[in-house]
């Protein structure tokens, strides 16, 4: 259980990186939602975190970490009576998250120009470990990277200047760094 003195931050900080707290900040959220069984976490952390490729020791510190936290909390109830009546709630309008994201749709002046003989490194996709997040297909600041029909990125290496943010992006490091080799 967590004591009045050990939060979720201090739990997580004893994993070593303090990216572990979005498990114990998950595990509060399900808990006090009431949504999920501990059996249901469990299961989840443990596929997440599978995903991923982390160590079974990792794993399961991330999931003692959850338990402490689902544990130490309890379920919150909204009582009916206490919730606004519709005419109260505001409906919140829907935009396209294309609008809030620097997405590059059009390749502007960049398509006329080849770019891609100006890479020293070039970026690989392992197409066996890609989970297909479009991580990489935001973070290019060219607009080289693609999504086939699968969901797939596909890297355009006549525009690709190889600055690497595709590689700094992926959470799954399925992108990796070869030297270019080119005959002039």
């Amino acid at each position: 259980m967590i004591s009045g003195n050990t939060s979720a931050l201090t739990i997580a900080e004893s994993l070593g990186k303090a990216s572990a707290l979005s498990v114990g900040l998950g595990a509060a959220a399900v808990r006090l939602s009431g949504l999920i069984t501990i059996e249901q976490l469990r299961e989840a952390v443990q596929m997440e975190l599978e995903e991923l490729g982390l160590d079974a020791q990792v794993i399961e510190e991330n999931l003692r970490l959850a338990e402490e936290v689902y544990g130490g909390l309890e379920n919150v109830t909204i009582q009916p009576e206490k919730v606004p009546p519709k005419e109260l709630v505001h409906e919140m309008a829907y935009d396209h998250v294309l609008l809030g994201t620097p997405s590059i749709l059009a390749p502007g002046n960049a398509e006329a120009r080849q770019t891609g003989s100006w890479r020293v490194e070039r970026p690989e996709i392992n197409y066996e470990h890609c989970t297909r997040c479009g991580l990489c297909f935001v973070g290019c600041p060219d607009g080289a990277i693609a999504l086939d029909e699968q969901g797939y990125p596909v890297i355009d290496y006549d525009h690709c200047k190889g600055c690497l943010i595709c590689l700094e992006q992926c959470p799954r490091h399925s992108i990796v760094s070869k030297k270019e080799v080119r005959s002039w």
